[in-house]
Protein backbone atom coordinates (compact mmCIF):
# COMPACT_ATOMS: atom_id res chain seq x y z
CA UNK A 1 0.00 0.00 0.00
CA UNK A 2 1.76 3.19 -1.48
CA UNK A 3 -0.05 5.37 1.60
CA UNK A 4 0.82 3.54 4.57
CA UNK A 5 4.69 2.86 2.61
CA UNK A 6 4.37 7.35 3.27
CA UNK A 7 3.37 6.90 6.37
CA UNK A 8 5.96 4.64 7.95
CA UNK A 9 8.75 6.63 5.95
CA UNK A 10 7.31 10.09 7.38
CA UNK A 11 6.79 8.61 10.97
CA UNK A 12 10.66 7.16 10.54
CA UNK A 13 11.80 10.67 9.19
CA UNK A 14 10.69 12.86 11.67
CA UNK A 15 10.26 10.64 14.88
CA UNK A 16 9.56 12.62 17.68
CA UNK A 17 8.66 15.82 15.78
CA UNK A 18 5.02 16.74 16.75
CA UNK A 19 3.75 18.31 13.49
CA UNK A 20 3.67 17.44 9.87
CA UNK A 21 1.56 16.70 7.16
CA UNK A 22 1.66 13.42 4.89
CA UNK A 23 1.47 13.58 1.47
CA UNK A 24 0.32 10.51 -0.59
CA UNK A 25 -2.85 9.08 -3.13
CA UNK A 26 -6.13 9.77 -3.06
CA UNK A 27 -7.23 7.05 -4.09
CA UNK A 28 -4.30 4.09 -5.02
CA UNK A 29 -6.81 1.78 -7.20
CA UNK A 30 -7.69 4.36 -9.89
CA UNK A 31 -3.99 6.00 -9.69
CA UNK A 32 -2.37 2.84 -10.56
CA UNK A 33 -4.96 2.59 -13.07
CA UNK A 34 -4.00 5.93 -15.06
CA UNK A 35 -1.61 5.58 -18.46
CA UNK A 36 -0.33 8.41 -16.92
CA UNK A 37 0.18 9.11 -13.29
CA UNK A 38 0.39 12.39 -12.04
CA UNK A 39 1.98 13.85 -9.04
CA UNK A 40 1.41 17.54 -7.70
CA UNK A 41 4.34 18.87 -6.16
CA UNK A 42 3.24 22.12 -4.13
CA UNK A 43 4.98 24.58 -1.46
CA UNK A 44 3.03 23.75 1.70
CA UNK A 45 -0.29 23.43 3.78
CA UNK A 46 -1.85 26.54 5.22
CA UNK A 47 -1.70 25.38 9.14
CA UNK A 48 -0.45 27.91 11.72
CA UNK A 49 -1.24 26.16 14.63
CA UNK A 50 0.80 23.33 14.22
CA UNK A 51 -0.33 21.35 16.61
CA UNK A 52 -0.14 18.06 15.20
CA UNK A 53 0.42 15.55 12.63
CA UNK A 54 -2.38 15.11 9.72
CA UNK A 55 -2.82 13.80 6.24
CA UNK A 56 -3.35 15.69 3.01
CA UNK A 57 -5.23 12.49 1.68
CA UNK A 58 -7.80 12.61 5.01
CA UNK A 59 -8.46 15.93 4.42
CA UNK A 60 -9.05 15.06 0.15
CA UNK A 61 -11.47 11.94 1.41
CA UNK A 62 -13.31 14.34 3.31
CA UNK A 63 -14.56 16.93 0.87
CA UNK A 64 -14.89 13.82 -1.38
CA UNK A 65 -17.34 12.06 0.70
CA UNK A 66 -19.13 15.94 1.52
CA UNK A 67 -18.60 16.75 -2.00
CA UNK A 68 -17.78 20.09 -1.06
CA UNK A 69 -13.85 21.55 -1.85
CA UNK A 70 -11.77 23.50 -1.14
CA UNK A 71 -10.90 26.28 -3.75
CA UNK A 72 -7.27 24.54 -4.12
CA UNK A 73 -8.70 20.78 -4.69
CA UNK A 74 -11.38 22.11 -6.95
CA UNK A 75 -8.46 23.33 -9.57
CA UNK A 76 -6.42 20.07 -8.28
CA UNK A 77 -9.47 18.04 -9.23
CA UNK A 78 -10.55 20.47 -12.73
CA UNK A 79 -6.78 19.88 -13.94
CA UNK A 80 -6.89 16.61 -12.83
CA UNK A 81 -9.85 15.55 -14.93
CA UNK A 82 -9.27 17.61 -17.75
CA UNK A 83 -6.10 16.14 -18.39
CA UNK A 84 -6.58 12.56 -18.11
CA UNK A 85 -10.46 13.07 -20.49
CA UNK A 86 -8.13 14.87 -23.65
CA UNK A 87 -8.88 18.47 -21.96
CA UNK A 88 -12.75 18.85 -22.32
CA UNK A 89 -14.04 22.63 -22.49
CA UNK A 90 -14.03 24.24 -19.07
CA UNK A 91 -17.16 25.19 -18.48
CA UNK A 92 -18.80 22.10 -19.71
CA UNK A 93 -16.69 19.64 -19.12
CA UNK A 94 -14.30 19.60 -15.62
CA UNK A 95 -16.26 21.96 -13.32
CA UNK A 96 -19.06 19.57 -11.97
CA UNK A 97 -18.42 18.58 -8.69
CA UNK A 98 -18.24 14.84 -10.11
CA UNK A 99 -15.45 15.56 -12.27
CA UNK A 100 -13.59 16.92 -9.51
CA UNK A 101 -13.95 13.92 -7.37
CA UNK A 102 -12.61 11.96 -10.25
CA UNK A 103 -10.07 14.08 -11.23
CA UNK A 104 -8.97 13.94 -7.30
CA UNK A 105 -8.70 10.63 -6.84
CA UNK A 106 -6.42 9.54 -10.24
CA UNK A 107 -3.53 12.04 -8.30
CA UNK A 108 -1.19 12.23 -6.30
CA UNK A 109 0.03 15.36 -3.81
CA UNK A 110 2.59 16.46 -2.03
CA UNK A 111 4.46 19.30 -0.63
CA UNK A 112 7.98 20.44 -0.34
CA UNK A 113 7.64 21.52 3.38
CA UNK A 114 6.54 18.81 5.58
CA UNK A 115 5.64 21.57 8.06
CA UNK A 116 1.89 24.32 7.98
CA UNK A 117 2.62 27.78 6.73
CA UNK A 118 0.48 30.55 6.16
CA UNK A 119 -1.40 32.22 3.06
CA UNK A 120 1.98 33.43 1.85
CA UNK A 121 5.15 31.24 1.14
CA UNK A 122 8.27 32.11 2.06
CA UNK A 123 10.49 30.54 -0.93
CA UNK A 124 13.76 30.53 1.09
CA UNK A 125 12.36 28.95 3.92
CA UNK A 126 10.96 26.48 1.44
CA UNK A 127 13.81 25.65 -0.09
CA UNK A 128 15.94 24.93 3.24
CA UNK A 129 13.08 22.32 3.96
CA UNK A 130 13.48 20.88 0.72
CA UNK A 131 17.16 20.39 1.65
CA UNK A 132 16.37 19.37 4.85
CA UNK A 133 13.92 17.00 4.17
CA UNK A 134 15.56 15.33 0.49
CA UNK A 135 16.05 12.10 1.84
CA UNK A 136 12.31 11.73 2.39
CA UNK A 137 11.39 13.71 -0.80
CA UNK A 138 13.81 10.72 -2.84
CA UNK A 139 11.44 8.11 -1.03
CA UNK A 140 8.27 10.20 -1.94
CA UNK A 141 9.22 9.84 -5.50
CA UNK A 142 10.28 6.32 -5.58
CA UNK A 143 7.43 4.99 -3.62
CA UNK A 144 4.46 7.23 -5.28
CA UNK A 145 6.68 6.41 -9.08
CA UNK A 146 4.51 9.41 -11.10
CA UNK A 147 4.98 9.82 -14.66
CA UNK A 148 4.42 13.34 -14.45
CA UNK A 149 5.56 15.95 -11.57
CA UNK A 150 3.40 19.18 -11.83
CA UNK A 151 5.54 21.30 -9.73
CA UNK A 152 3.21 23.79 -8.67
CA UNK A 153 6.07 26.90 -8.06
CA UNK A 154 8.04 24.33 -7.20
CA UNK A 155 10.40 23.67 -9.80
CA UNK A 156 13.44 25.45 -9.43
CA UNK A 157 13.29 23.88 -5.52
CA UNK A 158 13.42 20.42 -6.91
CA UNK A 159 15.61 21.09 -9.22
CA UNK A 160 18.07 22.35 -7.60
CA UNK A 161 17.19 19.68 -4.67
CA UNK A 162 17.38 16.44 -7.41
CA UNK A 163 20.69 18.35 -9.21
CA UNK A 164 19.04 17.68 -12.62
CA UNK A 165 18.85 20.44 -15.62
CA UNK A 166 16.45 21.92 -17.23
CA UNK A 167 15.11 22.31 -20.88
CA UNK A 168 12.03 23.95 -21.97
CA UNK A 169 9.11 22.62 -24.32
CA UNK A 170 7.67 24.16 -26.79
CA UNK A 171 4.81 25.73 -24.62
CA UNK A 172 7.40 27.74 -22.97
CA UNK A 173 7.37 25.54 -19.83
CA UNK A 174 10.51 24.50 -18.40
CA UNK A 175 10.81 20.41 -18.00
CA UNK A 176 13.91 18.20 -16.70
CA UNK A 177 14.26 14.25 -16.77
CA UNK A 178 14.64 12.63 -13.28
CA UNK A 179 15.35 8.97 -14.43
CA UNK A 180 11.39 7.80 -14.87
CA UNK A 181 10.06 10.63 -14.74
CA UNK A 182 9.15 14.19 -16.23
CA UNK A 183 9.15 17.34 -13.79
CA UNK A 184 7.03 20.34 -15.42
CA UNK A 185 6.88 24.00 -14.48
CA UNK A 186 3.83 24.94 -13.54
CA UNK A 187 2.38 27.62 -11.65
CA UNK A 188 0.78 26.65 -8.08
CA UNK A 189 -2.81 25.68 -8.94
CA UNK A 190 -3.85 28.34 -5.93
CA UNK A 191 -2.10 31.16 -7.44
CA UNK A 192 -5.76 33.73 -6.89
CA UNK A 193 -4.72 36.44 -9.42
CA UNK A 194 -5.52 34.19 -12.37
CA UNK A 195 -8.86 33.16 -13.47
CA UNK A 196 -9.72 29.22 -13.50
CA UNK A 197 -10.51 28.89 -16.85
CA UNK A 198 -7.25 30.62 -17.81
CA UNK A 199 -5.47 28.38 -15.60
CA UNK A 200 -7.36 25.34 -17.00
CA UNK A 201 -6.12 26.45 -20.65
CA UNK A 202 -2.40 27.25 -19.80
CA UNK A 203 -2.52 23.44 -18.11
CA UNK A 204 -3.93 22.38 -21.38
CA UNK A 205 -1.03 23.99 -23.46
CA UNK A 206 1.97 22.55 -21.26
CA UNK A 207 0.38 19.10 -20.88
CA UNK A 208 0.26 18.68 -24.79
CA UNK A 209 3.52 20.33 -25.93
CA UNK A 210 5.33 18.03 -23.59
CA UNK A 211 8.84 16.55 -24.97
CA UNK A 212 8.40 13.08 -26.33
CA UNK A 213 9.84 9.74 -24.19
Amino acid sequence: MINQQLMGEYDLFFKEVPHYVYGGVVQEERYAEQKTKLLFLLKEVIDETKNDKWSLVELIDKQIQEMKFLTIFKRLGELSYGFHHGFPPYNTGVTQPACIKEGLENLALINLKKTGGQNVSNMDEIRTHAFANKALLLQELEIIAPDLVICGGTFDVICEVLGVPYTHSDSGARVARYPNMLLVEFLHPGFYMLSPKILYAYFKEVMTHLPPG
